[in-house]
């Protein structure tokens, strides 16, 4: 659904919105959708809503690399976006722990602290680069 997102969708939204537009829902949405993992009681529900997840995250990831690109020196371009690149794949190790420990809490805690925490994510990006995100120009 990644590859999908990636391959097909992003292309005709970044023809149609920036980065400055797509980025805050694509941060928005993904918390959502891990709370409404706890909804269903049925498990075909779960073919339903994960690839939305899959596709706001394979939005996300072009749409941010946009977006340190543009802010990097035409120097670092290359340097920064390999720092990305870094820190992605740093990140993406951490989450996995911290769920391993909210499951043996409750099952369904992983999920809400994740929601949590994408949430203080999209906050910060959205308070922190408000009066940076204009100056953003369309790609």
């Amino acid at each position: 659904w990644i590859a999908l997102a990636q391959g097909v969708l992003t292309r005709p939204l970044t023809k149609r919105f920036t980065p400055k537009q797509l980025i805050p829902y694509g941060l928005f949405f993904p918390g959502i959708i891990l709370l409404l993992l706890l909804l269903p009681k049925q498990p075909y529900w779960l073919y339903i809503l994960l690839p939305f997840l899959a596709l706001s995250n394979g939005i996300n990831l072009p749409n941010f690399s946009a977006l340190y690109s543009f802010h990097a020196d035409k120097d670092s371009k290359g340097e920064i976006l390999g720092l990305e690149q870094s820190v992605t794949s740093l990140a993406m190790t951490i989450p996995p722990l911290i769920a391993g420990f909210a499951i043996s809490v409750h099952p369904s805690a992983s999920l809400i602290l994740g929601s949590i925490f994408i949430f203080f994510g999209w906050l910060a990006f959205v308070l922190l680069y408000k009066g940076k995100i204009e100056k953003f120009k369309e790609a």
